[in-house]
């Protein structure tokens, strides 16, 4: 089997209503936040500053997957600039300024990272 159809009518299941800014060019990422009520836009269409101006912000972004599963050093050297400059470096800002209360990043792999305001000042541990 090289291929799976999906096919029929069935009752959409229930999805919880959550109230978040969505940013995604995944067709699976823009299909679950729209099925939430989230609002979502586009990766590229997000200006740097926006986070905190939602109560929640998502964002999903898979342009280092196909590099790290291809091992493309270059393509994915580009990828990981770009989320910083687009989202890390704007999201630490909006941490330090008090607009967000905490930073959680969640990898492919399901591990995930969480950064809050308090941790910051924990400079004198390193």
């Amino acid at each position: 089997v090289n291929s799976v159809w999906f096919w029929g009518n069935g009752p959409r299941p229930d999805v919880p209503t959550i109230e978040a800014q969505v940013y995604a060019d995944d067709a699976i990422g823009r299909a679950l936040a729209t099925a939430s009520g989230s609002t979502v836009c586009a990766l590229d269409d997000s200006p740097p500053g926006l986070i905190g101006e939602q109560s929640e912000t998502v964002i999903v972004d898979e342009r280092l997957l196909r590099p790290s599963l291809y091992a493309e050093s270059e393509l994915w050297r580009a990828a990981r600039d770009t989320l910083e400059t687009r989202w890390i470096i704007p999201a630490l800002a909006a941490l330090r300024g008090r607009n967000i209360d905490e930073l959680r990043i969640v990898g492919g792999n399901g591990e995930a990272w969480s950064l809050r305001r308090s941790h910051l000042w924990r400079y004198w541990r390193r």
